[in-house]
């Protein structure tokens, strides 16, 4: 059972990144929207992003640090479960679609096949080579065993990286025209 629930500032604004970490829901959207519950998504408080240009399209957690991605090359990153936000440098000036969190890595991807990591946290971030450059990265995945995937807008075109985001193999998935989303888990 589904139960609607009040939020603040999303009445006209999309919502398109949610993750939960520490007890607390952080919610990322439309125009710089974020917002965040501590009480099981019982109420919600707005949070600045610093940018109400800019739109955030995913967040992930991980040692303790929330990291949402979004337009422009815009990385913000919270270390107190998402109450304030901090601006990060990217390195990049392309939308940024995605983020995850496996094995102690961030990763990051979005337009032209751009894919970034990062091991401090996200401090600093690197530029991989995912061997796609005109497609656009849509989601991350990991499968609990050290294994990212990635899944791109057109061609069903997938990435797969076995250590931990340093390197990458794509393929093609038959039949598929262009992916939103990618989930990987055992089936029982």
């Amino acid at each position: 059972t589904w139960t609607p629930i009040n939020n603040p500032d999303t009445s006209t604004a999309d919502l398109w990144g949610v993750v939960s970490g520490n007890n607390v829901f952080v919610v990322v959207g439309q125009s710089g929207l974020i917002i965040s519950s501590p009480d099981n998504a019982s109420s919600w408080t707005s949070r600045s992003s610093g940018y109400t240009d800019k739109n955030f399209w995913d967040v992930a957690f991980g040692n303790n640090k929330f990291i949402a991605v979004g337009d422009s090359g815009k990385i913000i990153v919270s270390s107190d479960n998402g109450t304030s936000w901090d601006n990060v440098s990217s390195g990049v000036s392309v939308t940024l679609n995605a983020v995850h969190f496996n094995n102690g890595v961030f990763t990051t991807g979005g337009r032209s096949g751009t894919l970034l990591t990062s091991s401090d946290n996200g401090t600093t971030w690197v530029s991989r080579n995912s061997g796609v450059t005109s497609m656009h990265l849509n989601d991350l995945t990991s499968d609990g065993s050290g294994a990212i995937f990635g899944t791109y807008s057109s061609g069903g075109m997938n990435i797969k990286s076995s250590d931990n985001g340093t390197s990458w193999s794509t393929s093609t998935v038959p039949e598929a025209t262009g992916w939103r989303g990618i989930f990987a888990g055992k089936i029982k």
